[in-house]
């Protein structure tokens, strides 16, 4: 719903090569739990599309007193995603731990 202004600039950066090449993002989340048809919904999967350039993005989005993590990369500049995500729920349990 951004002006059209907005928009024709943000397009234009986000087809910049070498502008940045990851990308963060932490969304934040009804703070209650959602439904639909009757179902409860169990979690978010947080997607963030990567441009023209870019190697990498994370997104972060809590939902129902979890943490959700999606990433999404570029298979040949980011062939070991799979360390990436490890790391992350390593350092989650680390942190659990810690201020358990």
């Amino acid at each position: 719903m951004s002006p059209p202004v907005v928009q024709s600039v943000m397009a234009r950066l986000a087809f910049t090569p070498d502008l940045f090449n990851i990308l963060i993002a932490n969304g934040p989340a009804p703070p209650i739990t959602l439904y639909s048809l009757g179902a409860p919904m169990r979690r978010i999967v947080p997607m963030v599309p990567i441009f023209s350039g870019q190697a990498l993005s994370v997104a972060a989005m809590g939902y129902d007193g979890r943490v959700f993590f999606g990433l999404n990369a570029d298979r040949d500049a980011v062939p070991d995603l799979d360390v990436m995500r490890a790391g992350i729920e390593e350092t989650i349990h680390d942190l659990s731990r810690v201020t358990a």
